[in-house]
């Protein structure tokens, strides 16, 4: 059952030309519960229809666990409420 729900939303992200990250509704949750603790990168490296791996510069993760250079400067931004 779960296998042919995934299928249909699949269908409808091709149908619709969406790709990327589909922001929960939890981050307004997270957001208000940890206030400035909470980041968000998903902010700089994705807009409505698609989440961006790399620019002109580069790629922006090493693998898939690790960002790399040009990606931790892309996502520096993300963290500076936590250390102000």
């Amino acid at each position: 059952m779960i296998k042919n729900k995934i299928n249909i939303l699949r269908k409808k992200f091709h149908k619709y030309k969406i790709d990327g990250y589909i922001i929960p509704k939890n981050d307004d949750y997270f957001n208000q519960k940890l206030n400035n603790n909470y980041i968000e990168p998903h902010k700089i490296q994705c807009d409505k229809k698609r989440c961006y791996y790399s620019d002109d510069n580069g790629i922006f993760f090493a693998d898939g666990s690790h960002i790399s250079k040009n990606g931790a400067k892309l996502f520096v931004k993300s963290f500076e409420n936590i250390f102000k």
